[in-house]
């Protein structure tokens, strides 16, 4: 809800909000065997929406996108040229899994169909992160989870298994470094420890850090950070680029690749 908000806010004319739909997650909902919501919802949705609408921003499971842009599909409403898809992908990006927006938990369910409605969808990502010192902090989280008190282990069987550090592990590391660094600086002034004001007011005063994942982050004067964003879009899959696709599969002939980065500047994107 978050996200929704804070995306509605910075919509201006010419451009306007026609719909606001919700839905159940399709895959937790049947998996979880409640067949009453095992169905696509999307269809409704788009019956009800495209004569009003002509960009549909997404928040949700990259199964449910697959699930729209197939209806969409479907419809013709693609073919025409004049409807698209904005995907706000809050999972962490990496070139080698940029044909995921493609694929439905089912499997040989539509992937076809999906990778060339993709030709209309953009996908908005926080930058990924870069450079040596990011790899090391995944180590180092796979390092302590698997110690007292988390013992976060795959076992015998899974011993060649990496586990995946999700985006939040470098959040809640920017989030305490910064804490601590503002909490220096209080009580070098002698300022209260306590005193969160005060302590909020040395955070804001820093504008900009850089975080583990190596993106510059700028600060608000909400004390809020301001990210950096990549862009996606559908591209014909380089030969250089390794994807990861399970065995005996073909390589996809197209997958989501960068096209730009932004990053919000005194409220501005630049």
């Amino acid at each position: 809800m978050t996200i929704m908000r804070s995306i509605e806010k910075e919509i201006t004319p010419p451009f306007s909000i026609s719909h606001r739909a919700s839905f159940q997650n399709t895959r937790i909902c049947c998996y979880a065997g409640q067949k009453s919501c095992c169905f696509n919802p999307f269809v409704n949705i788009v019956k009800v929406t495209a004569s009003e609408t002509r960009i549909y921003v997404f928040l949700g499971d990259t199964t449910d996108l697959g699930n729209l842009l197939t209806v969409l599909k479907m419809r013709g409403l693609l073919d025409t040229g004049n409807y698209m898809v904005i995907y706000i992908d809050t999972e962490s990006y990496t070139e080698d899994d940029a044909h995921k927006y493609f694929r439905l938990h089912e499997p040989d369910s539509g992937y076809e169909v999906i990778m060339k409605a993709s030709q209309s969808l953009l996908v908005v990502v926080s930058t990924p992160p870069r450079g040596d010192e990011y790899d090391e902090f995944q180590e180092k989280v796979r390092e302590y989870n698997s110690e007292e008190p988390f013992k976060f282990t795959a076992g015998e069987l899974f011993k060649d298994w990496v586990p995946h550090i999700t985006p939040y592990a470098s959040y809640l590391y920017d989030a305490v470094t910064l804490y601590a660094d503002a909490l220096s600086k209080a009580l070098k002034n002698g300022t209260d420890p306590k005193n969160g004001r005060e302590i909020m007011r040395i955070f804001r005063e820093r504008e900009q850090y850089t975080s583990v994942t190596g993106a510059v982050m700028r600060i608000d004067k909400e004390g809020d950070a301001e990210g950096n964003y990549t862009v996606l879009a559908w591209q014909p899959t380089p030969e250089n680029l390794k994807l990861k696709v399970p065995s005996g599969h073909p390589v996809p002939p197209y997958c989501m690749l960068p096209v730009g980065r932004f990053h919000a500047e005194s409220g501005q994107l630049v």
